[in-house]
């Protein structure tokens, strides 16, 4: 079994996570520990709240409920947003001073003190906006910042303890980086232990294998996610995937018929995100081991 580690020298904390998930196709996304690498952060745990597993969520007052995660591999704007879109994420949207100070802090007591990246950017050459297309209401830009020749991307300065931003060029700076993603609530209803005799699912529905979050027993059930405007195409948020990797799984298919991906093992609650090419998907869950696996929770959206 494989381990995936973060060390934290800050707070002389090393945190590592099994590499127990297994995606048959396609390639196998990057995955990482969610950690703010601060004191006052405390563990998550599992089922009640939040980050992924073994990770540690950012309690900031008056703050939006986040997981936070130091990339510490240098690179560019552009390269960090694709790092952190392989797991479902997007570079860090800052929304208030707490925060901003919190992610400072973060970078400073772990030796970076030349800047990081975030996610604000001039994505359509017009307006400031983050990645994750949260909204922009909170800004923390230096004298005379923005400044557009210097580049459409924005980044923390992490020198002085006002931590500004300025502009910077997306594809030439190499700098680490915070990825953020929302914090995931699981229900605490157990679902029913049969198939749904109903198991079609548009946008905003949530989808989930039986008896979920109790564990389940040997089961298979078909789900079908439908847009009726066909102009939109549909997208599945996985939230909580496990299963015991020998034999059970969720299969995803395609609009046309053909599988996009196949997943074991355990992931925990950590998003992974399933575009269709099309305005359908459909998913089959084979749980055959009756292992008291929990199976699965899932959110139908568009796009």
């Amino acid at each position: 079994m494989m381990e995936l580690c973060l060390e934290m020298h800050a707070d002389l904390l090393r945190y590592c996570i099994p590499s127990t998930m297994e995606i048959i196709s396609p390639a196998k996304p990057g995955k990482f520990s969610w950690s703010s690498g601060m004191p006052q952060a405390t563990p998550s745990s599992e089922l009640s709240g939040s980050c992924a597993k073994q990770s540690i969520r950012a309690e900031v007052p008056n703050s939006v409920d986040d997981c936070y995660l130091l990339k510490t591999g240098a690179t560019t704007a552009i390269s960090a947003e694709r790092g952190c879109n392989m797991d479902g994420s997007h570079l860090a949207s800052i929304h208030d001073k707490n925060m901003n100070d919190f992610m400072r802090r973060t970078a400073v007591g772990n030796g970076y003190l030349t800047g990081m990246h975030i996610g604000l950017a001039k994505l359509d050459y017009l307006h400031y906006s983050w990645t994750d297309k949260s909204p922009v209401g909170y800004t923390n830009f230096g004298t005379n910042q923005p400044d557009d020749s210097k580049g459409s991307c924005v980044k923390m300065t992490t020198d002085t303890v006002e931590a500004p931003w300025m502009s910077e060029d997306c594809a030439s700076l190499s700098l680490p980086y915070f990825c953020t993603k929302k914090a995931v609530i699981l229900t605490d209803a157990p679902q029913p232990a049969e198939c749904a005799t109903n198991a079609h699912y548009k946008a905003g529905d949530h989808i989930y294998s039986p008896s979920f979050p109790a564990p389940g027993g040997s089961s298979f059930c078909n789900y079908s996610i439908g847009e009726t405007d066909i102009t939109k195409k549909v997208q599945l948020e996985i939230i909580f995937f496990e299963s015991n990797q020998c034999c059970d799984s969720l299969s995803i298919f395609d609009t046309d018929g053909s599988e996009l991906m196949t997943l074991r093992g355990y992931k925990g609650p950590t998003a992974l995100y399933v575009k269709a090419t099309g305005n359908t998907l459909t998913l089959k869950w084979n749980a055959t081991s009756g292992m008291g696996v929990r199976g699965f929770h899932a959110i139908a959206s568009n796009y």
